[in-house]
C-alpha cells in the first residue's frame, strides 16, 4: 500500500501534478463466491448452472470507505468449468456450438464503470468477452457488508445480477419446437455472489 507524505502532496499540487491515489488489490475468494446462470429450456422449464472455477481481483482506493465507485474489477472464468449437473449437456456446452472451450478457453470481464446508485446499491458496466467477442454488460446489485476474518484478512461481499444475450456472442445453436418456439432461450440470466478479500499484510 502506497502512502504520500503531506510535503510531497503540497509540492506536487504546486507543480500541477496529481499523484495516483493509493489503491489496494482485493482478491476474489472462490469459496464463498459463486457464478450462476439460468436459461429457459423447453419453453416452460429452466436449465440452471454455474462455473466451478473462476478468479479475479479488484483495485479499490484506500480511502473508499463504503463507496466502491472508484474500484476497477477484472475476472476470468475457464469455459470448460461450466457445470449444469448433466454430463452430456456440459460436454455439449463446451463444444463448438456453444462456448467452444478448446479454441476460446476463458470468458473474461473487465469493469469500465462502477456507480453507487443508493446507500448500498451499485450499477456495474463492463466488457464481457466470450468466444472472442466483446460486448458491454450491465450488472446491478447490492453491497452486503464487510467483516474481519479470523486470519486478520478483511472481506467485503456483493450480490449482483444481470442478463446476457447469448446470440451476441455467437452462441446461436437452437432447435425449433413443433409450436414454433425455440428449444433454448436466447437471454441468459446471471447471478453473482462476490466475496473480495484484502490480505492482512497489505494493511501496513
Amino acid at each position: 500500500m502506497k502512502r504520500f507524505a503531506l510535503p510531497q502532496l503540497l509540492l506536487w499540487t504546486s507543480l500541477g501534478v496529481i499523484p495516483a491515489l493509493a489503491q489496494t488489490t482485493w482478491e476474489l475468494a472462490p469459496g464463498p463466491s459463486s457464478v450462476e446462470f439460468r436459461v429457459s429450456h423447453l419453453v416452460f422449464s429452466e436449465v440452471k448452472g454455474r462455473f466451478l472455477e473462476f478468479s479475479g481481483e479488484a483495485e479499490i482506493p484506500d480511502d473508499a470507505g463504503e463507496d466502491f465507485s472508484g474500484a476497477h474489477v477484472v475476472a476470468r472464468l475457464p469455459a470448460d468449468s461450466i457445470y449444469t449437473g448433466h454430463k452430456d449437456r456440459d460436454n455439449e456446452l463446451r463444444g463448438k456450438d456453444f462456448f467452444w472451450a478448446s479454441r476460446y478457453p476463458a470468458l473474461t470481464f473487465e469493469s469500465t464503470s462502477i456507480e453507487r446508485t443508493g446507500e448500498d446499491a451499485y450499477e456495474v458496466l463492463g466488457d464481457l468477452t466470450m468466444r472472442g467477442v466483446t460486448h458491454t454488460v450491465e450488472l446491478r446489485g447490492t453491497y452486503e457488508g464487510r467483516e474481519t476474518l479470523p486470519t486478520g484478512e478483511e472481506r467485503i461481499d456483493f450480490l449482483l445480477a444481470g442478463s446476457v444475450n447469448r446470440f451476441d456472442y455467437g452462441l446461436r445453436w437452437n432447435e425449433v419446437l413443433e409450436a414454433g418456439r425455440a428449444l433454448v432461450g436466447k437471454n441468459v440470466a446471471i447471478r453473482l455472489k462476490i466475496a473480495l478479500v484484502r490480505p492482512a499484510d497489505d494493511e501496513d
